[in-house]
């Protein structure tokens, strides 16, 4: 399994370095250190360890984006929760348009919860056989943060009333 540091990056001062970052994440014996703060694509990978930092900001909310390396399966997970809570009389709606707006993604799904109203992007993708680098990851997060992006307000509205279930259906 993989162990992994996780963390903002301006306490390492990884805009400069990645030393420091490298150090703490061995010393803590974890395989991957995962890092924002600079807003730009990195990777640095050799037998050991692999640093990774994508950061990825919305028109008008902060997206946060949550990876899990699966080793075994030759699997990567992305996952993000939009920042809208269906209410309990319109959980169906949310569903039904979860469903609706992931149909014909080739990658990625919505999924709305009829238990807590929540919404969240998922998508997988598999490594095997390929190299893992900076434009797998860009490619992988380039999609989610897209998709979440493009929906997140359309989910908004809905939610709230402002459009109809088959306003959301009808207007990509």
């Amino acid at each position: 399994s993989f162990r992994i540091l996780m963390m903002h990056g301006h306490y390492y001062y990884v805009s400069v370095g990645t030393r420091d970052l490298v150090e703490d994440a061995k010393a803590n014996d974890c395989n991957i250190a995962m890092f924002g703060h600079t807003h730009k694509p990195f990777v640095d990978r050799n037998d050991k360890e692999l640093t990774v930092t994508y950061t990825v900001t919305g028109e008008d909310i902060p997206m946060t984006f949550y990876m899990i390396v699966d080793p075994g399966l030759q699997a990567v997970r992305c996952f993000s929760f939009l920042p809208v809570t269906f209410p309990e009389d319109r959980r169906v709606d949310g569903v039904i348009a979860s469903c609706a707006a992931g149909c014909g993604l080739y990658e990625g799904k919505f999924f709305c919860s009829l238990q807590d109203g929540r919404i969240v992007f998922n998508s997988a993708s598999s490594f095997m056989g390929c190299e893992v680098n900076g434009h797998w990851f860009a490619a992988m997060m380039g999609l989610a943060h897209r998709m979440v992006d493009e929906q997140n307000d359309r989910f908004l509205m809905l939610s709230k009333g402002m459009i109809t279930l088959q306003d959301f259906m009808t207007k990509k």
